[in-house]
């Protein structure tokens, strides 16, 4: 492990004899020179053939005109080219000698261009790209142009690039990961802008210079610089920061000063910067997206000054000019926090991730939260008191909130749960939901665990979707609205301890998964307004004992839309006539216990003993009404027991 934890790009090594290596000697794969008469041996022992063995060979070739560098390489008697590991040249280049160096000069380290020239100065696209063997470049010093991609993935770009003043253009993705250049990264003096990704994963720079040339910083321009740390330092020439722009420089720190000319700040332009602590908004600013600074976990203040005409701060929070609007909350600002009642909404992500957010109070003021306002706040504790004035709440709003407890009243307001809006939001144990609410999206409750014993979703919903309850494991029984017209995928999958639950008569199909492994469902009533279910509604619904399907002609089912069931055990309960259609119909069949009953029952009225009955049946029971003690008699369609009740 001599050299494990080195950044070691090529070694030399002058013995004519492979040397024993150790299987971790590096974790670079370094590049190996040896000797021309050791090639062969290197290259055919085991421990050396993971690595790229060359003999060095250097050519210098002067005064050569454009386009003819190759024809000044073989009569120089260099041939052939894919064994030239070091070039130096000067004179004139064009398209076509980079052409040549590109394709035939395979096994090139290292080139010097300095004392060359090239056509119209500029480095054509893509000219070096994933030369992966190129260690070490030197540009000619009178270079204005570097095109797109140019030396997008050569990762073995080893130390400090030095770029020439004259550089007026450094394009797309041109050094993008070139991810062992280190030091000092300075930008040329008539650079005007640095494009998109120019130098994307270039996570070996310690320190970068703008010049005062800059005026714009392009997407994903520096993103991922991770070794870049201290201080930035923005140029007051720069008017715009690009989305992603510094996106995951996550040692950048202390105090991050927006200069007073800039007038927007792009998406993620900031984003997972965890070191800086403070961030100054110049008074320029006009647009600031929601997650421009996301998951900065150490900021403890945002502050504007006070000349912005569009955003302004109050103890370190962002809002927007006359504080109706709260933008931002700094992730590294700690214990509970008072909205302003000033304050009419909440922006999208406006706390994401502030775990240091120990409670929270929301006025009666807010209209509205925006979407993941506060995902993955993990501080948060107690219950969650949400204003009747919120019509609707968002997707991702609460997800992973874990530590909000007790019950989760949704008010009379809310006509909408987004998708996502309190997934893994375990520590609530109860739901209220508001006779108001229409629609629950995909995933809203996922993963609830601790909800538990009963849940009852109102008649105005008319809209459950996808996975929406997916392992909410302690829920027991259902009630469900009777204006659903069908039950989506994954909606209750997983739901352990669910026992009972009634289909209600609204409902037509049931999709995939949409009961599965909802191991503890003993009885399951089917009726007949259903039209489809799907091969896996109710897979591995292993406790079920009873099944009443309404359906005088039976629906077409797959051998796994009941798997794992115990057909032996189970109750079929189906309409009185249709015993043969189901025991010939492929998998009903498999039921070995199957009774009839009379699903057309209609009400009818029984005068006897001085009282008038009225007997009926619903979905579940035979309902007996009119006795002259006045109660109400229900004999249990599922349990076959008896329950009286007084009128």
């Amino acid at each position: 492990m001599a050299f494990y934890n080195s950044k070691i790009k090529k070694v030399n090594s002058l013995n004519p004899t492979p040397p024993i290596l150790g299987e971790t000697a590096f974790n670079t794969s370094p590049i190996i020179f040896v000797p021309l008469s050791a090639i062969y041996d290197y290259k055919n022992a085991s421990e050396w053939s993971n690595y790229t063995i060359l003999t060095e060979k250097s050519v210098t070739i002067n005064n050569v005109t454009a386009g003819g560098l190759v024809a000044a390489i073989l009569i120089a008697g260099y041939s052939p080219l894919s064994s030239i590991t070091h070039l130096t040249v000067t004179g004139n280049l064009n398209n076509i000698d980079f052409l040549q160096i590109n394709t035939r000069m395979t096994s090139l380290t290292e080139i010097d261009m300095s004392g060359a020239s090239i056509v119209n100065n500029i480095l054509p696209d893509r000219v070096f790209q994933n030369k992966t063997l190129l260690t070490s470049i030197k540009l000619p010093l009178s270079l204005t142009d570097i095109g797109n991609s140019a030396f997008l993935d050569c990762t073995f770009l080893i130390g400090e690039i030095l770029l020439p003043q004259s550089i007026v253009s450094i394009g797309d993705s041109a050094f993008m990961n070139c991810k062992n250049l280190t030091g000092t990264l300075t930008l040329p003096n008539n650079l005007n802008k640095v494009n998109n990704m120019s130098f994307s994963g270039c996570s070996g720079f310690s320190n970068l210079i703008i010049s005062n040339s800059v005026t714009s910083i392009g997407k994903e321009a520096f993103s991922n610089c991770v070794g870049l740390s201290g201080d930035l330092v923005i140029p007051s020439s720069i008017i715009s920061i690009s989305d992603g722009a510094f996106l995951g420089c996550s040692g950048i720190s202390g105090n991050l000063s927006i200069p007073n000319f800039v007038t927007s700040i792009g998406n993620s332009a900031f984003q997972e910067c965890f070191s800086l602590t403070k961030i100054t908004i110049g008074n320029s600013v006009n647009s600031i997206s929601s997650n421009s600074f996301l998951n900065c976990r150490l900021v403890k203040e945002f502050f504007v000054q006070p000349d912005n005409q569009n955003f302004s701060s109050i103890d370190g929070v962002l809002f927007n000019k006359d504080k109706t609007s709260l933008l931002t909350y700094p992730c590294g600002k700690q214990g509970n926090y008072l909205i302003p009642s000033s304050v009419n909404s909440i922006g999208n992500r406006a706390f994401i991730l502030c775990t240091g957010l120990t409670g929270i109070s929301i006025p009666n003021s807010v209209t509205s939260i925006g979407y993941s306002a506060f995902a993955q706040c993990y501080g948060l504790s107690g219950e969650l008191v949400i204003p009747n004035s919120i019509t609707s709440i968002e997707s991702g709003t609460f997800s992973w909130c874990s530590g909000l407890s007790g019950t989760l009243i949704i008010p009379n307001s809310v006509i909408s749960i987004g998708d996502n809006a309190f997934s893994y939001c375990s520590g609530f144990t109860n739901l209220s939901i508001s006779n108001s609410l229409r629609l629950i999206d995909i995933g809203a409750f996922l993963s609830c665990f601790g909800l538990t014993g009963s849940i009852v979703i109102p008649n105005s919903v008319t809209s459950i979707r996808y996975g929406a309850f997916w392992d909410c494991i302690n829920i027991t029984d259902l009630t469900i609205s009777n204006s659903l017209k069908s039950i989506d995928s994954n909606v209750f999958l997983g739901c352990k301890n669910l026992t009972r639950f009634i289909i209600p008569e609204s409902v037509t199909s049931i999709d995939a998964n949409a009961f599965s492994n909802c191991v503890r469902l003993s009885y399951l009533v089917i009726p007949k307004t259903v039209t489809s279910i799907d091969e896996t509604s109710f897979s591995n619904c292993i406790g079920l004992k009873k099944i009443i399907v309404q359906h005088k002609v039976p629906l077409t089912i797959t051998a796994n839309t009941f798997s794992a069931v115990d057909k032996e055990s189970c109750f079929l309960e189906i309409p009185k006539g249709t015993s043969y259609s189901y025991l010939t119909t492929n998998y009903w069949s498999d039921f070995l216990l199957i009774s009839e009953n009379d699903y057309d029952f209609t009400t009818k009225i029984i005068d006897s003993n001085n009282s008038r009955l009225k007997v009926f049946k619903n979905q579940t029971d035979i309902v007996i009404e009119g006795t002259t003690k006045g109660e109400i008699i229900f004999l249990s369609l599922l349990s076959e027991t008896l329950k009286i009740e007084n009128a």
